[in-house]
């Protein structure tokens, strides 16, 4: 039991990396001519990690695994806002390994979160444990709610402000 505990664990630190070296060749086939489109930053004044109230949430691995994100920067581009997470992984208590991830969160128009998409712009939504998916979309949730919605602003003392 211990084994498949040990080797679930071992997959899931190890599954980043495989990804990323699999779209890095990916992305090493597409001609140079492949567009790039670059997102502008809203530019509100506004420090949307410090009006986060719930910077971190745990995600558990089974097993005696478990893994902390704790947001570390928040950009918000129009009507979503890209994260970056420290992850910190434990293996029975004791931490094994740290990385960061970045992750956009989108909205519909009445500031659900619609998609979150990862590094490689998947949708994680439906691709999770539910659990973990229940985790992101409650940090999406906080997030939207203390930031003043995908379309509204908030002005100083953290008022919604409509846009």
């Amino acid at each position: 039991m211990r084994n498949k505990i040990l080797l679930i664990c071992l997959f899931l630190y190890l599954w980043p990396v495989f990804k990323n070296e699999a779209n890095a060749q990916r992305t090493s086939k597409v001609s140079s001519s492949t567009k790039t489109v670059k997102h502008r930053t809203i530019s509100s004044g506004v420090d949307y990690l410090k009006k986060l109230k719930e910077k971190s949430f745990v995600v558990s691995c089974g097993g005696g695994c478990a893994m902390t994100y704790t947001a570390t920067k928040i950009e918000k581009y129009g009507p979503y806002f890209k994260v970056r997470f420290n992850v910190e992984m434990y293996i029975d208590q004791v931490s094994s390994d740290t990385y960061d991830e970045d992750y956009s969160f989108f909205y519909t128009k009445s500031d659900k979160v619609d998609k979150i998409l990862d590094e490689q712009n998947k949708n994680v939504l439906g691709q999770l444990p539910i659990s973990a998916e229940k985790s992101f979309v409650k940090f999406g949730d906080n997030l939207i709610k203390n930031s003043g919605g995908a379309s509204g602003n908030i002005n100083p003392i953290g008022q919604r402000t409509s846009s």
